[in-house]
């Protein structure tokens, strides 16, 4: 029996199961007070509910999407590029009442249409205090007006309201054209102030040449550097970066900031990381050093997409990225800090692995998260398993016996999971279709382990959310039992 058959066999048995059973199971996720009650092996078996939040037979909906999750409610939130209308949106899970999503249980809104917006969206969450709502975050790329633009989602006890969108950073049209804010990445400090790394791009007699950029908020009147903004400060940090899909900033636990993003030097590219440092190579130039650290952590052989970074307190803020290499067929590739003896990054400081081989294609699909126990796991779009069509997969470390990864003494270090095959029902059963899905896949992962996906069905022109849940059953009562 054929690959594409036994996929087909399975999804179909799958189906019928989840139907059988979706009305005798509480779906019902676990809270961060219970963290130990959830072994490796039960988060790795645990259901995936797969859902289409925003999608029509007109508009093409779900690009650049980003997901986070309130911990306090464990409401999700995603924002997403209208590629129809041009705009950026939010979406909001509200349970019923809506207008989107399954019976209406979402909320989807659009927070600008002023001209061309929304791609390359990157959303963070500040949760509220007390039981109240929270704040949202979002920064996203002006195409129009070649800018990097900024909204903010305030709650004052009550659902929140989004503040008029703010250009931070812009192009030119001069004769020397420039672009500011692809590649967009936002973070907040411990204080909830915003910050943001991303792509400046100009256009030079030569070809074009890429740089990578810092905004941090600092309040009205005392920024500097942005073009557009005076409560911004924005500075170059390295003159020498690649057009990547999606750059990465993480805050770590002293508010200090991070970078993984994409190099070039020539025709040389690597998977870069960039932190403040007192002697540094790049940033803001003295006499003799930097106020910025930019270290080559891998090269790169071909195209690169995608880095995902993560500093988890648990782990001694140590940093790791996941990114997408398209070196061999296209990998995803997961780089750890491991201080020594590792095979990557200045003085073998890291340590990099091939998870999981992936193909090629033009937009891929790679996002990192960890767990309360400083595990990792990355959402990634898989284009090499079927012939037709892309499927979205999660990897983890194997708990026991893997099937991915580098090898160990018996068997691989990872496991790698389908969570959505992109199988769908056809008009006429038994007929069926295959979905290209997972491009933009962006994951966060709550302190039980249990992850949330947010993804692109670039067949349906679909913004699809998958979440990971635990199912408890209710006992059996016989009436009349002694």
């Amino acid at each position: 029996m054929s690959r594409r058959a036994i996929s087909v066999a399975l999804s179909l048995i799958l189906l019928l199961l989840s139907v059988q059973t979706s009305f005798a199971q509480e779906p019902t996720e676990l809270q961060s007070s219970s963290p130990d009650l959830v072994a490796s092996s039960i988060l790795q078996s645990a259901s995936w509910t797969l859902t289409t939040v925003d999608g029509n037979d007109t508009n093409d909906l779900g690009q650049f999407s980003s997901v986070v999750v309130d911990p306090n409610t464990g409401v999700a939130y995603a924002s997403y590029y209208d590629a129809t209308g041009k705009d950026l949106r939010v979406a909001r899970w509200v349970g019923s009442g809506g207008n989107c999503g399954p019976n209406g249980s979402w909320n989807c809104k659009t927070v600008d249409s002023d001209g061309d917006v929304g791609q390359y969206s990157s959303l963070a969450i500040q949760p509220g205090i007390g039981g109240t709502e929270p704040t949202l975050h979002v920064a996203y790329y002006d195409l129009t007006n070649r800018s990097l633009k900024y909204s903010a989602c305030i709650s004052f006890g009550a659902p929140c309201t989004w503040s008029p969108p703010t250009i931070i950073d812009q192009g030119s049209t001069s004769i020397i054209p420039s672009w500011a804010g692809m590649d967009a990445s936002i973070a907040l400090d411990s204080t909830g102030k915003a910050h943001i790394a991303y792509r400046f791009n100009r256009f030079n007699l030569g070809g074009s040449s890429h740089s990578l950029k810092y905004a941090s908020f600092v309040g009205t009147g005392n920024g500097t550097g942005c073009s557009a903004s005076n409560a911004w400060d924005c500075l170059a940090v390295d003159p020498e970066a690649a057009a990547g899909k999606r750059f990465s900033l993480a805050m770590d636990s002293t508010d200090t900031p991070a970078i993984a993003y994409f190099g070039a030097n020539g025709s040389t590219h690597s998977l870069k990381y960039a932190h403040p440092a007192l002697a540094g190579n790049c940033g803001v130039m003295g006499p003799l050093f930097g106020n910025w650290q930019c270290d080559v952590i891998a090269p790169v052989v071909g195209e690169a997409q995608f880095a995902s970074l993560i500093k988890d307190s648990r782990t001694g803020d140590k940093p790791r990225i996941a990114y997408y290499d398209q070196t061999f067929n296209g990998w995803v590739i997961y780089a750890s800090y491991i201080g020594s003896g590792g095979g990557c990054g200045p003085g073998n400081s890291w340590r990099c692995d091939g998870i999981d081989q992936v193909g090629e294609a033009p937009i891929m699909g790679v996002s990192l998260a960890v767990n309360d126990t400083g595990q990792p796991v990355i959402a990634y779009y898989d284009f090499d398993d079927v012939a037709t069509n892309g499927t979205l997969k999660v990897a983890r470390p194997a708990n026991l016996v893997g099937n991915c990864g580098p090898m160990g003494p018996l068997t691989h270090l990872w496991q790698c999971d389908v969570v959505d095959s992109g199988l769908r029902a056809g008009t006429h059963f038994p007929n069926f279709v295959w979905h290209d899905v997972g491009q933009y896949a962006s994951i966060t992962a709550a302190s039980s382990g249990l992850a949330t996906i947010a993804y692109y069905d670039s067949s349906g022109m679909d913004l699809r959310l998958a979440r990971q849940l635990l199912f408890t059953y209710a006992p059996l009562s016989l009436k009349n039992a002694p």
